[in-house]
């Protein structure tokens, strides 16, 4: 071969294997290695970014070369990948994410949520107490805004936690347990254990007590009444006199007393049974009379005719009644009441006359007429 046909056998030579050669490096320009042909197997091999062949002697015209790559077949067991999409990972790549990305609606909402049970704390009463009442009130503390249960009752709970109860207890030994919920629903119990026993019934004591209804009666009496011990003895003393009574089964007791004292002079009343007594003050106050007298019928039938007078004045003076044909005398009692019947035998049948009335306080005059029989 002559001098000139090996240069141009080189040229055509060099020229198809940097074809290649280029295609294959754009493939890889994102790595920035191009692929080569080295005894049948692919290697790797660095290609400059500058990269120009040096010129040779004479100016060769080069044939346009055209590589074709081989359309790569999948194998029988590979499943076929769909092209990557314009905004996601190629269908080879799996995601990755970076510990900066957030979580999810869902991560987010079970993150946030309330899992932790209200505290619950019992004060009063004590854990294994001995009560002597049925109704006792249990409180304590728990979660602001929680609720706070016995079974099916209720308890007050305050903005603060704090709670309170009130219930009926057996018998025996009681075991209370309380339920506190909050918003979220978790929830949380505690118990107290209270022991109730009844006081056993013993005999009352009761309590001696007076009452006096008047502080002062012009008629000088007075009423008494309080309670006591069924069946006590109960006293009413005093310098004007007294009474005795007996307490009822029921426990209370009365009593009536009438005092001889003089007017507007106050004096001392004891009330006592079983060595227990209260004390009074009471006045028989002097009453101002004003004498009255008054005539029951002003006529008579009868075979001796006869009148009925009668009215008030001052007590233990003297009322006479005087007519032509007959009169009396009487007295004023201690209440101030008078009364006196005032026969006429010597009166005419038919005729009409005239009655006085006298008192120290004044005078009335009334007409008597005797009736036809």
């Amino acid at each position: 071969m002559t001098l000139v046909r090996k240069l141009l056998f080189f040229v055509v030579s060099f020229s198809v294997v940097l074809g290649a050669g280029a295609a294959f490096a754009q493939t890889g320009a994102a790595r920035g290695f191009g692929w080569g042909l080295i005894d049948g197997n692919a290697t790797t091999t660095t290609v400059a970014k500058d990269f120009e062949p040096v010129a040779l002697a004479e100016e060769v015209e080069k044939p346009e070369v055209e590589v074709e790559q081989p359309e790569k077949t999948p194998a029988a067991d590979e499943p076929v990948q769909d092209e990557k999409p314009a905004d996601g990972p190629a269908p080879d790549e799996k995601p990755v994410f970076s510990d900066d990305e957030p979580e999810t609606k869902a991560d987010v909402v079970e993150h946030d949520k309330d899992v932790t049970p209200p505290e619950l704390v019992i004060l009063r009463p004590a854990n294994n107490s001995v009560v002597e009442h049925e109704r006792i009130e249990f409180s304590g503390e728990t979660e602001p805004g929680a609720r706070v249960s016995a079974g099916d009752w209720k308890a007050e709970v305050d903005a603060e936690g704090h709670w309170s109860i009130v219930l009926t207890l057996r018998p025996g030994k009681n075991l209370a347990t309380f339920t506190a919920k909050d918003a979220a629903g978790n929830e949380s119990t505690a118990s107290v254990a209270v022991t109730y026993e009844p006081v056993r019934d013993e005999p009352k004591e009761h309590r001696f007590t007076a009452r006096q209804k008047l502080e002062a009666n012009p008629d000088g009496w007075n009423v008494y009444s309080g309670t006591g011990t069924p069946g006590a003895p109960v006293t009413v003393r005093s310098e004007f006199g007294g009474g005795e009574t007996e307490v009822r089964e029921s426990g209370e007791w009365i009593m009536e007393v009438h005092f001889d004292a003089p007017a507007n002079t106050p004096f001392r009343v004891t009330a006592s049974s079983q060595e227990q007594s209260v004390t009074f003050s009471f006045t028989v106050t002097k009453r101002e009379y004003e004498f009255t007298a008054h005539q029951k019928y002003g006529s008579c039938a009868e075979e001796v005719p006869f009148d009925v007078f009668y009215g008030t004045g001052r007590p233990g003076t003297a009322v006479e009644v005087d007519s032509l044909y007959g009169g009396g005398r009487t007295e004023i009692n201690d209440k101030g009441h008078w009364e006196l019947r005032v026969e006429f035998p010597e009166a005419p049948a038919g005729a009409t006359f005239g009655v006085g009335v006298w008192n120290e306080g004044g005078h009335e005059e009334f007409p008597f007429t005797v009736a036809n029989g």
